[in-house]
């Protein structure tokens, strides 16, 4: 009987993987290189067997009668091991020629070919970003004559399969009004391995379908949107399954949701036009934009800030009825952010005061059973500890949802907590000069 030898690549210096041998005298043993060239191993001069007990490793010092038996130029098959690679992997190249004096190995085009010897076993990495397909990895061989040889064989380049779903994917943020009226934009950014991602809300958003991108700094503006809450789900997938779903809400307040809680009837806004300047530096005023924090009194969100003393003069010359209303962005801020706003008039340059603090989805709102329906972000005076609040995920009594505009509306007042906005008096020293401050602190 016969008994065949198939020859893997294994180690440089052709140090080959072959089927288990038999020490049967009747057998003539052949070695089948690559499946197209087939020695006689009684015609080659040098074989070593090592492991016999399951495959064997055989050291061919000298192939050619297995390759040309008449000893001219000639090259054996290239073999790839693997013979499929990933973007960015590596597999090795093995060979042997006989009757050269040189050979190159040639790959596609923007790979590294190193250089090689007449007979070698060579590491090669696949570049990154190669796409999907089926490449020639070559080797040719020439003699001292010119003459040249050659043998290919095909590289498959396929993409990694994931093992496991991608992460849930991160939302960054989401943004309501001021961005336009009825829109929303949700922000996030998705697991590297996710190939799609999917969303869904409630209620069903008109003419959206759910479709949202993968990467980095992914957008999706919803427009056209009635007043009221919205809740939003994210997730991604890739071929090993889904992420979890990543939830979010936002809420676009009603157009005639501040219509019945309107300032007092007499008071002007500070800040605005015709009322007089509100920051103090300590030696001038300064002529900031109150009505707004991030961008107008401080560069910095409200919620990112710690310890920052603004000197607010949030009633004064010339008109003691005077309150602050300062919008409040809660784009960025986490559900599990906590802090607190303080008012202070322990300042050389304020006098003395009380008042009433809130924040609310209305400029200029100190109407206490709306404000605590809406965020339950009431207090009076305020001084210390301040008006605690937190994110949506807290336990805070007053809670922030993120991606929300707000106000901290502030008013100098002697009036008891729970007045009626239009009976609401100005603190007597806000009659008589500058008085107050704010103090925004991060826990």
């Amino acid at each position: 009987m016969n008994e065949y030898l198939r020859i893997l690549p294994a180690a440089l210096g052709l140090l080959f993987l072959v089927g288990a041998a038999t020490s049967d005298a009747q057998t003539t043993r052949k070695l089948i290189i690559n499946d197209e060239v087939e020695c006689d191993l009684a015609q080659i001069q040098s074989l070593g067997l090592v492991d016999p007990q399951s495959n064997v490793r055989v050291t061919v010092q000298d192939l050619a009668e297995c390759i040309n038996e008449g000893g001219g130029l000639a090259v054996s098959p290239i073999v790839l091991e693997p013979e499929v690679v990933e973007p960015g992997g590596s597999f090795t190249a093995v060979w042997a020629s006989t009757g050269s004096v040189s050979c190159e190995l040639n790959l596609p085009s923007g790979w590294q070919a190193p250089n090689v010897a007449l007979a070698d076993a060579v590491n090669l990495t696949v570049p990154s970003g190669t796409t999907e397909a089926s490449y020639p990895v070559e080797i040719s061989c020439s003699d001292a004559g010119g003459n040249v040889v050659a043998a290919d064989s095909l590289l498959q380049v396929e993409a990694s399969v994931p093992t496991s779903p991608p992460e849930a994917p991160l939302i960054a943020r989401t943004v309501v009004e001021p961005v336009a009226p009825g829109q929303i934009r949700i922000d996030w950014t998705s697991s590297a391995t996710a190939t799609d991602c999917e969303a869904s809300s409630s209620p069903t958003v008109p003419g959206w379908n759910g479709s949202v991108g993968t990467g980095v700094d992914q957008e999706t503006l919803l427009t056209g949107l009635s007043a009221g809450s919205y809740n939003f789900a994210l997730r991604c997938s890739n071929a090993a399954g889904d992420s979890p779903w990543e939830a979010v809400s936002a809420t676009i307040a009603s157009s005639t949701q501040c219509a019945n809680r309107q300032p007092p009837s007499g008071w002007a806004r500070l800040g605005e036009a015709g009322t007089s300047s509100c920051y103090w530096t300590g030696n001038s005023w300064d002529p900031k934009d109150c009505t707004v924090w991030n961008g107008g009194i401080s560069n910095t969100p409200f919620y990112a800030e710690s310890g920052v003393s603004h000197r607010l003069a949030y009633a004064g010359r010339p008109d003691a009825h005077q309150y602050l209303a300062i919008e409040l962005d809660t784009t960025g801020m986490s559900p599990t952010n906590t802090g607190r706003l303080q008012t202070s008039s322990s300042d050389t340059f304020a006098l003395s005061v009380t008042g009433i603090v809130t924040i609310s989805s209305c400029p200029g709102d100190f109407h206490k059973s709306e404000v605590l329906q809406d965020t339950g972000c009431y207090a009076r005076s305020a001084f210390s500890p301040g008006i605690e609040y937190g994110g949506t995920s807290t336990s805070k009594t007053c809670k922030l949802e993120s991606g929300r505009t707000y106000y901290l509306n502030i008013i100098p007042t002697t009036s008891l907590d729970g007045t009626d906005p239009d009976l609401i008096v100005p603190h007597p020293n806000c009659e008589e000069g500058v008085c107050g401050r704010v103090t925004a602190w991060q826990d």
